[in-house]
């Protein structure tokens, strides 16, 4: 009960911190923006370059300004992409100290990575997070509603059923209600939807693919969902699998439609309510918008403004924006969409619908394995690994049992090993490559 109490308390002070964020924002004009982030800026750089390795050596070699006086010196620093911070991670531990915990990215633009951490790093980022909900009513007593899951609960043995009673405990603190959303067929949607009408969530939270596929199963229910009163959606982890799939979820949950623009290794930059352009934490980050192809689409450069175990300095972290505004100094102030990467979800031969992220989740905590990718031919099924060494015996077998808990399909397929992934027109490494001449019908 204390730590009930406790949990409710925290939840109420983090939604004022939110509220007032939130004022502070709106706020901001483009010159006090400016102004605030250059000094941000100033004071990040040098520690960067004092601390971190690969900002030092581009002092010492002359690729990188040594003090930031103006906006031109912040242009000078050269842009980091994925593949440069993942081929030089020693390079981002700090001289002076050690990270407190270590998160991995899923991979999705074919390089994944791993960075440190600490705890503390992530508080702005949770007040950020509140402000878009605070927006759309959510408060203390509101629950909410998670069509979600994490990898950590795909676990062998005791440990399995230890991360299953930990996430359960926190879920109760929070008024979460959660069910696995790697895998759904049409029984499985429609015991969901009942759910939802029971518990009658404010919001609702979910993969946009699963999202998409639970309102396609359960028409029979949309009339009941209309009349609870959810008073958003939020859309994760991909854009939407169709082109009505947004239209789809506005007449089914009857409310706006909630987007963040953010990732694992990059914090929290910004939020998208309906068809408004994105608001950007201006505080936390500088986002910039190189120019991308032909029909003016921009790839997104992210430097983070907070203290952080590894700063990021003009990131190109991978997703595209359009519609882009900038301010006179060439900062991003709005955008209209990010065209992200579509986790794939995929039908078996026995109607089961498996989403990507939960394959992954399967191999992300092997060291061995740089990258997986599932493939469907008409002649079955197959996994291709790119692995340091050939997996052992007892590393395979807790893949498998993992495996298993999403698809007994899954179990035995067979594990190849190769040198590089499929790659689609755009040279992407999709996560999931059906080669099947004939689909599953949803």
């Amino acid at each position: 009960m204390k730590k009930l109490l406790l949990s409710h308390l925290k939840v109420q002070q983090d939604l004022k911190k939110a509220k007032k964020y939130s004022d502070y924002l709106s706020k901001l004009d483009s010159e006090t923006t400016s102004d605030m982030q250059l000094l941000k800026l100033q004071s990040i750089w040098e520690d960067c370059i004092v601390d971190v390795p690969y900002y030092k050596e581009l002092v010492d070699f002359g690729k990188a300004p040594e003090r930031i006086y103006s906006w031109d010196d912040f242009y000078n620093i050269p842009i980091l992409d994925r593949l440069t911070l993942k081929n030089n991670q020693d390079k981002f531990h700090r001289l002076s100290a050690s990270p407190d915990i270590y998160m991995s990215t899923a991979g999705s633009t074919g390089e994944p990575v791993q960075l440190g951490q600490w705890r503390g790093e992530s508080d702005c980022l949770r007040i950020a997070k509140l402000v878009p909900w605070v927006k759309l009513g959510y408060m203390a007593s509101s629950s909410l509603y998670l069509i979600w899951g994490h990898s950590h609960l795909l676990g062998n043995g005791w440990r399995r059923y230890w991360n299953h009673s930990v996430r359960k405990l926190k879920d109760l603190l929070l008024n979460y209600h959660r069910v696995d959303a790697y895998s759904l067929d049409k029984i499985k949607a429609k015991c969901i939807a009942e759910d939802i009408i029971r518990k009658k969530p404010i919001g609702l939270i979910g993969y946009a693919a699963v999202l998409d596929l639970l309102c396609r199963y359960t028409e029979e229910y949309h009339n009941e969902i209309r009349r609870l009163g959810i008073k958003f959606v939020m859309s994760c982890a991909e854009p939407p699998p169709s082109k009505d799939s947004f239209d789809l979820f506005r007449s089914v949950f009857n409310c706006p439609i909630l987007q963040e623009f953010g990732g694992v290794d990059f914090g929290h930059v910004g939020y998208k309510i309906d068809e408004y352009p994105y608001k950007l934490f201006f505080d936390l980050n500088i986002l910039e918008a190189e120019p991308y192809g032909q029909n003016k689409t921009h790839n997104a450069v992210v430097t983070t403004l907070y203290r952080r175990y590894v700063p990021l300095i003009r990131y190109r972290q991978g997703d595209i924006l359009t519609g882009v505004c900038h301010n006179d100094v060439g900062i991003v102030t709005s955008f209209e969409n990010q065209i992200g990467r579509i986790n794939d979800m995929v039908t078996l031969s026995d109607g089961n619908s498996i989403h990507s992220v939960a394959l992954i989740h399967c191999f992300k905590d092997e060291k061995e394995i740089f990258n997986v990718q599932l493939i469907l031919s008409d002649d079955g099924i197959n996994f291709s690994l790119i692995t340091r060494e050939k997996l052992d015996v007892n590393t395979e077998e807790r893949i498998r049992k993992k495996l298993e808990q999403i698809s007994p399909l899954l179990k035995n397929a067979p594990f190849n090993h190769v040198v590089d992934m499929c790659t689609n027109k755009a040279g992407k490494r999709r996560w999931i490559v059906d080669n099947r001449t004939t689909k599953v019908k949803l």
